[in-house]
């Protein structure tokens, strides 16, 4: 009977020990489980954070563009004519463009308001101005989704020089690009030596 009393109260030991051993487990397959939670949360901030900084820092780059005006005087000779170009660049400053929040990847809950840029290219032959406009987005409006023209902003002028064709062209390069985004269309304006134009 000893015997048997022995063998009950051990296997009881034996019970409430395996009992509180499960029980730690448990407890620590929790806290792992709140801690794994934890990380994934402060990973998450981390990234939206960065997120953030990045867009600002970008906005803030291409609000600067804002007061970067552009002014280029070239001489240029081919054969025995000598061309005068002038080309120049700036902000109007005009707040006319709202970009939608859906296009805004850092700050998805606020418009922005920006403003439209223009160019004015002036090609003179001696003293004869063969060709003299103001070049907007609307200028290269047939190239353009309704998107680029309700949003887009002509961005990142260069004057090519001349091109190696027969006829000769100047060529005038942008961007009508959806600023902060990756949507855009690259243009390119053609001015022979005759003064007469087209673009691409």
């Amino acid at each position: 009977m000893k015997v048997y009393f022995f063998l009950l109260k051990t296997a009881s030991i034996l019970l409430i020990i395996s009992l509180y051993s499960c029980g730690n487990k448990s407890t620590e397959a929790e806290k792992s489980t709140v801690k794994n939670e934890d990380d994934m949360n402060t990973i998450t901030e981390n990234i939206e954070e960065e997120t953030e900084d990045e867009y600002e820092l970008m906005k803030q780059d291409y609000i600067s563009n804002y007061n970067k005006e552009v002014n280029i005087d070239s001489t240029i000779f081919i054969g025995k004519d000598t061309f005068l170009i002038n080309f120049s660049y700036k902000c109007l400053y005009d707040s006319s463009i709202a970009i939608p929040a859906k296009y805004n990847w850092g700050d998805d809950n606020n418009e922005f308001i920006t403003h439209n840029f223009i160019s004015n290219i002036t090609i003179k032959k001696g003293s004869n101005i063969l060709f003299d406009k103001d070049v907007s987005k609307h200028y290269f409006s047939s190239l353009l989704s309704a998107q680029l023209m309700d949003f887009g902003v002509l961005l990142y002028p260069k004057f090519r020089g001349v091109n190696n064709s027969d006829e000769k062209y100047f060529e005038f390069h942008y961007s009508v690009s959806i600023p902060l985004t990756d949507v855009g269309k690259g243009v390119t304006l053609y001015v022979s030596k005759t003064g007469k134009s087209h673009f691409e």
